[in-house]
């Protein structure tokens, strides 16, 4: 899931914008897919004005919403794509894969609130070093101030009831092996988390993790619509 750079506007849009609703529209071009939820985190203004400036943009017909299940999602669509030089997101048909983008945005919320600075690092910047990332897993670059040495941080979400002993094979997998890697994450990160979305699994974690001595820190995160 790789995050989509911001390009140069293609086409002068029509439209009167405001500064809040470029940001919008950013923020959706580049995560792909957002809740509420993560959009306040992002921009740090209030849920009306928020939900006001939304409803605008999508009168305009620059953000399409899927209402069928709250909380609601929103995205680019194909119109503000071609205006503002993003790559289209189609709905996928379960909530499983958005969720994840969901998701994926809290916890770079809940590091940039820990640390300052937190970037996710695409797929195609890992396998330049031969670092090849599963569904559900994350690296993350974090750092506190511009002097301040950055730092990798894995992040494993389980949305889905993972089996705890995924967790060894996750940390110890060799990556990019026919390709001549040979890096484990354990080689290429500082530091990892496991964000788990059910408190039942959020103690098989733990268990499993401290019968097999793994040194990771555990966190609950609140599922959007449940697990799947």
């Amino acid at each position: 899931m790789d995050v989509v750079e911001t390009r140069r506007m293609t086409t002068k849009p029509k439209v009167v914008m405001t500064e809040l609703d470029q940001n919008i529209i950013d923020i959706l071009g580049s995560k792909g897919f957002c809740v509420t939820q993560n959009l306040l985190g992002y921009l740090s203004v209030s849920k009306g004005r928020l939900s006001d400036r939304i409803n605008r943009l999508i009168a305009k017909g620059l953000v399409d919403a899927a209402t069928e299940q709250k909380p609601y999602v929103y995205r680019l669509t194909h119109k503000a794509c071609v205006m503002y030089g993003f790559n289209l997101r189609r709905w996928p048909k379960s909530l499983t894969p958005v969720q994840r983008y969901c998701l994926r945005n809290q916890v770079e919320i809940q590091l940039r609130e820990e640390f300052s600075q937190a970037r996710i690092l695409s797929a195609d910047y890992l396998k330049k070093y031969l670092i090849n990332n599963a569904i559900g897993e994350y690296v993350f670059e974090v750092w506190s101030t511009p002097e301040s040495p950055r730092q990798r941080l894995l992040i494993v979400v389980d949305d889905y009831g993972m089996p705890p002993s995924r967790l060894k094979r996750i940390w110890e997998r060799r990556h990019c092996v026919a390709q001549g890697g040979n890096l484990t994450y354990g080689d290429f990160v500082h530091d990892w988390r496991l964000y788990v979305c059910d408190e039942v699994m959020m103690r098989r974690h733990f268990e499993y993790a401290k019968r097999h001595k793994l040194r990771l820190d555990l966190e609950f995160i609140e599922p959007f619509w449940g697990i799947g």
